[in-house]
């Protein structure tokens, strides 16, 4: 498979094999230009029915291994039946040749002894460690009229590998001619709290001069920054117990190193939201609803309890 852009790595890839006993099933992922696909903190998650007995990845940069997983790393799920493996890509990050990444699973079972049967055994990959989205538009009308709008993609990463697992992506449905949908990204984090992510979001506020809603005029000028609500929640409960607000240059958001924003909630439990909101100043009749244009909102979920 080719990894080629970064719709090939936003979602689950999947392969359905045939293995034997004492055989082994392999899948090589090519990336052309690794490193402007893999950022800081990424990581791949390999999944593959129990069937198969031992799962292993070998990093390859053209024709010379620089690396191999470890048998001991790779986690049983009895309820689900399957072995996961989670390793690194910091060897994709700064690559500047052409890598792949071999994976094979082994299916060791000597029980049946010569026997030629196939067992089904499915494989997927994730990339894990980054949410990136591509641009979308979101709106307000006041009373009817298109006051504000802006476009935004979206990228979200951890300094600190294997902090962000999988998400989800949700879209509120919006307020009939008044507020557009906007999307609702649900992330898993997988480890304890405090943790820091970095938000990287390239913002284009539209200003539509002065427009007349009813017997007023109204304008709404960008101000040229965003800001960033943080709010807190217990698990069981609906409303924010404490909140936290940040004014960032639109133009420190949308640079390559993001803005870090620290999630650090009273209990491990708990739960932090995200909002990201172009401002503006609005004069006239509409003054006053300059932050209530939202570019997306983000969800982040604790990690689990530890097994006893």
């Amino acid at each position: 498979s080719n990894i080629e852009k970064t719709g090939d790595i936003s979602g689950k890839l999947e392969h359905d094999f045939q293995v034997q006993d004492m055989g082994a099933v392999t899948w090589l992922l090519r990336f052309p230009k690794p490193r402007e696909l893999i950022k800081r903190g990424m990581y791949a998650r390999v999944q593959v029915d129990d069937v198969c007995n031992d799962l292993f990845a070998v990093m390859i940069e053209a024709a010379k291994c620089m690396g191999i997983s470890k048998i001991d790393n790779v986690k049983h799920d009895g309820d689900k039946k399957v072995r996961i493996l989670e390793f690194s890509l910091a060897a994709l990050e700064k690559a500047s040749r052409p890598m792949s990444i071999g994976l094979a699973a082994v299916n060791n079972n000597s029980g049946a002894g010569d026997s030629e049967a196939l067992h089904p055994a499915k494989m997927t990959v994730q990339f894990l460690g980054q949410i990136a989205l591509p641009a979308e538009t979101t709106w307000y009308n006041f009373l009817g009229t298109r006051i504000m709008q802006a476009s935004a993609d979206l990228e979200v990463t951890s300094e600190t590998a294997g902090v962000l697992g999988e998400y989800s992506i949700d879209m509120w449905p919006g307020v009939a001619n008044n507020l557009s949908p906007f999307r609702i990204v649900t992330a898993q984090i997988n480890k304890p709290w405090p943790q820091s992510v970095r938000i990287r979001s390239t913002i284009v506020p539209v200003d539509f001069g002065e427009v007349t809603v009813g017997t007023g005029p109204v304008h709404a000028v960008p101000t040229g920054n965003a800001k960033i609500l943080v709010d807190y929640r217990h698990p069981d409960a609906q409303d924010f117990y404490a909140s936290e607000e940040f004014i960032v240059p639109l133009a420190d958001l949308s640079a390559e190193s993001g803005y870090k924003v620290d999630l650090n909630p009273a209990a491990s439990t708990d739960i932090v939201n995200i909002a990201i909101r172009p401002t503006y100043t609005v004069s006239g009749v509409g003054a006053g609803t300059g932050e209530n244009l939202n570019t997306a909102v983000l969800i982040f979920l604790p990690p689990s309890p530890a097994n006893p």
